[in-house]
């Protein structure tokens, strides 16, 4: 494809556009579908306790489904509580949850050639070459450039966002596995804080990750992920009509067809006269297709 590959999704609260260069262009959505309101509990409040063979005090652990970091604790009769702690953003996993290696990140999902983190306020530089890209932004913006202090203001507050009711965040940076590079981020985030029910799929990759089946394969585990651990019932994506790249990732990840529209454009850029495409991706279309 000739750009990365972007679906839709927005920033915060507000609803972005995706494009093929792997972009999301956040100033419109469609509408949410509406879903039961989902309540999280609130893992810092709540103790349980599980059993367990007796391997010491304080030891750190991932939680699988929400990425939080939680301590485990001696407790009687060979049991021990489970109670989330705030622990160092810098702590290093060990084991399984990160391929076996210390990574010194706060790791959402991992695919055999990828890594999602958690944001941090490290990462303006990677952000400002990344949306200074005439060709990554071209379906976003047109290829206009980014200012660092838009990216600290405006960019990186809503990448840094959590989400109560999938318990993690919506955005996460990609990282090469084998050499740590970074290669933009990817947006799974529900359209609504008060449920998971439905999320936009996103992301904006740069020029490295062009053309190497990224786009596709961390949408498809992100999908798998958001079905299977966070509550999510259907997985929207948009783009621009004209963005053949982005629209065969979505097809790609299991995505089909579902409407064209028309997006309210605040500035009109070259192939926005043609509309837009919404593609959709429900559990149980999911679960019947074998994607598994």
């Amino acid at each position: 494809m000739a750009g990365t590959a972007a679906l839709v999704m927005g920033l915060g609260a507000v609803p972005a556009i995706a494009d093929g260069q792997g972009n999301a262009r956040p100033d419109r959505a469609p509408t949410a579908v509406p879903a039961a309101q989902h309540k999280a509990a609130d893992r810092s409040e709540v103790q349980r306790s599980i059993p367990w063979k007796k391997r010491g005090a304080g030891k750190v652990k991932r939680c699988a489904r929400h990425g939080k970091k939680y301590e485990f604790s001696e407790a009687p009769q060979h049991t021990r509580s489970l109670r989330y702690v705030p622990v160092a953003a810098n702590t290093q996993w060990r084991g399984s949850a990160v391929s076996g290696e210390d990574r010194g990140m706060n790791v959402f999902l991992e695919t055999s050639r990828l890594v999602l983190r958690a944001f941090t306020e490290a990462d303006v530089d990677h952000l400002l070459a990344l949306d200074n890209d005439p060709d990554v932004m071209r379906f976003i913006n047109g290829g206009r450039p980014t200012s660092r202090e838009a990216i600290q203001a405006q960019s990186l507050p809503r990448l840094l966002h959590d989400h109560p009711c999938l318990g993690t965040r919506g955005y996460w940076a990609v990282q090469e596995k084998d050499t740590g590079a970074f290669l933009g981020w990817f947006e799974f985030r529900p359209l609504v804080d008060h449920s998971p029910a439905v999320v936009e799929l996103g992301y904006r990759l740069n020029k490295a990750a062009w053309g190497r089946g990224y786009a596709t394969e961390e949408s498809r585990a992100l999908i798998r992920k958001g079905f299977t651990d966070l509550g999510v019932e259907r997985v929207t994506a948009n783009t621009m009509t004209v963005n053949t790249g982005s629209r065969r990732v979505m097809e790609k990840a299991g995505l089909s067809f579902l409407r064209d529209f028309t997006g309210d454009w605040p500035e009109a850029i070259e192939g926005s006269e043609h509309g837009e495409v919404e593609y959709e991706l429900t559990r149980t279309q999911w679960e019947q297709a074998g994607l598994r």
